[in-house]
């Protein structure tokens, strides 16, 4: 009987020790890779102006089931720098662009793109009448309004875009 108990305390220590290896060691490398093989998502910087909740949850439907997604921008500051010339900044390729600061003057800035197949589509306005891009200067208070569709291809899914110097 004195033996039976022996390895009955043997085989009990046994399993815990097997547990406490499998719980605290190799979960936890185990989750350590897991986590390093996932994509990382960028968080929204404490100022973002979209909620990723609206973005993930147009991202969940099925793209037979979701026909049409549009948005409606209208983006308003000062102009910080006029970018009338093609161009690369940070891997994306721009026929034109706007650096556009808070209208505060508070030194917080934002790029604006227009690619190459956006120009056809480009509208800058001043008091209701067409003038040219080129019009627009450093220090002119600006309200861009664009619709672009979510579903097209990021290269072609701008529908329009006005830019009004006010």
């Amino acid at each position: 009987m004195d033996k039976i108990l022996k390895i009955s305390i043997v085989v009990l220590i046994a399993c815990l020790a097997f547990e406490v290896y499998y719980l605290y060691i190799y979960k936890t490398d185990s989750g350590t890779r897991y986590a390093t093989q996932k994509p990382s998502i960028k968080k929204p910087q404490s100022n973002s102006a979209v909620s990723t909740g609206i973005t993930n949850y147009i991202a969940s439907f099925d793209k037979n089931i979701l026909k049409k997604s549009e948005i409606s921008n209208e983006i308003e500051g000062k102009i910080a720098k006029v970018l009338d010339a093609p161009g690369v900044m940070n891997q994306f390729q721009y026929e034109k662009g706007l650096a556009i600061a808070r209208s505060n003057g508070q030194s917080v800035v934002n790029y604006y793109f227009l690619r190459k197949s956006d120009i056809p589509k480009l509208k800058v306005v001043q008091n209701g009448q067409n003038i040219q891009f080129s019009d627009l200067k450093i220090g002119d208070t600006i309200k861009i309004e664009e619709t672009m569709d979510l579903l097209a291809a990021p290269g072609s899914n701008r529908e329009s875009v006005e830019i009004d110097k006010l």
